[in-house]
């Protein structure tokens, strides 16, 4: 009886034992920690810093992950495998993930993330009334104006760091003269241009152009050739560049291959910011500066005007997407990026034309890591 009575406190106790054993989160069973790794990009650039984060390749060994919580050095916190935060002020941040697995045990990654101080600095050009016997415009003049009140009304821009010139100010002499005046800003420091006027193209002269065509945005006096632009944004201290050109005939194909004008395809103004920062031809990835460059068309359209607006159609749109709309059907992140902006003002221009008829579509060009920050959501 003591034998039968012990044989089965034996088999209740290894049942027993078994059956823990096959419990999650049993004390008895080892657990792996997990391993926390993730990447940001970029880890440095200036204020207001947009850092995308992820997590992706952190694991758990042995099962699966809970839990994705973040600090982003700043104050501010986050929880997610995919996260996008915005480093609102200068500084040396540490970013730190810290990954947990269902029996809650832990593991942390960190990563430094460099933030400078910049400031904002634009040079906005308006010509409407042209000298014979070049044709009158309307509302060009008043896009530039608009732009600079636009501007203003925003968070991180001050009416000493922008240069308006209109009509006849707006000489090829002023603006060269506008963008010396810059030679002892930071590299840190962003410079937005902005042109709104005629546009056209001319034969090529050097042989640089792979579709035989220089494109040229027309100040008051003279043509600005899109070599000659590219060389002189090339000289400034600035290493983050928004370009924006609402001219016709301003936009190209990106690829640098273009193929001669009347055919499908093309190159433009856009193709040569392309090859920014050197007196030869250079591909995208060669680029010297972070630019993003906006143009209101296609190298083969014209940019339209509408008296309804009292502007042109693409800076209509803009000053659209800079009002917080961009922003709103973006990221969300009370900032507005030149790449928002051209994925707000894209369609929104495209279904203007389309409402009278004509047919014009914006361009850009992006050799810009993360995102090119304008301006403060108002």
């Amino acid at each position: 009886m003591r034998i039968e009575t012990g044989i089965s406190r034996a088999l209740a106790v290894a049942a027993l034992l078994a059956a823990m054993a096959l419990l999650p989160g049993c004390f008895l069973l080892p657990n792996e920690p997990p391993v926390a790794a993730f990447s940001a990009t970029p880890t440095e650039g200036s204020a207001p810093l947009s850092v995308t984060f992820d997590a992706s390749d952190s694991h758990d060994p042995d099962g699966i992950l809970r839990s994705y919580r973040w600090s982003f050095g700043d104050g501010l916190s986050g929880t997610g495998e995919f996260i996008t935060h915005v480093y609102a002020t200068a500084g040396d941040y540490s970013a730190r993930l810290t990954v947990e697995d269902l029996r809650h045990a832990t593991d942390t990654a960190s990563t430094e993330i460099a933030v400078r101080s910049s400031a904002n600095y634009a040079i906005l050009v308006g010509i409407a009334n042209y000298p014979p016997p070049m044709p009158q415009l309307t509302y060009t003049d008043d896009d530039a104006q608009a732009m600079y009140d636009r501007l203003l009304s925003l968070p991180g821009w001050d009416a000493s760091h922008i240069v308006l010139l209109l009509n006849q100010q707006a000489t090829v002499a002023n603006f060269r003269a506008a963008l010396e005046a810059l030679s002892s800003r930071s590299p840190d420091d962003q410079l937005l241009v902005f042109f709104s006027g005629h546009g056209n193209y001319y034969q090529d002269a050097n042989g640089d152009e792979a579709d035989g065509y220089d494109e040229a945005v027309l100040f008051y006096d003279a043509p600005l050739l899109d070599d000659t632009l590219a060389l002189l944004l090339e000289q400034v201290p600035m290493q983050r560049l928004a370009v924006i050109l609402d001219a016709c005939y301003a936009g190209g194909e990106l690829d640098s291959r273009a193929l001669p004008r009347g055919l499908s395809d093309g190159g433009g103004l856009l193709d040569d910011l392309a090859r920014l920062g050197a007196q030869d031809p250079k591909d995208l990835d060669r680029l010297s500066k972070e630019v993003v460059g906006i143009a209101a068309c296609r190298f083969d359209q014209v940019s339209w005007e509408l008296a309804s607006l009292r502007h042109g159609i693409f800076t209509y749109a803009l000053l659209e997407a800079l009002d917080g709309r961009a922003d709103a059907a973006g990221d969300g992140d009370g900032e507005t990026s030149a790449e928002e902006c051209f994925t707000y003002l894209s369609p929104r221009v495209q279904g203007l034309a389309a409402s009278v008829g004509e047919v014009q579509t914006p361009q850009i060009l992006d050799h810009c890591p993360g995102d090119l920050e304008l301006a403060g959501v108002p």
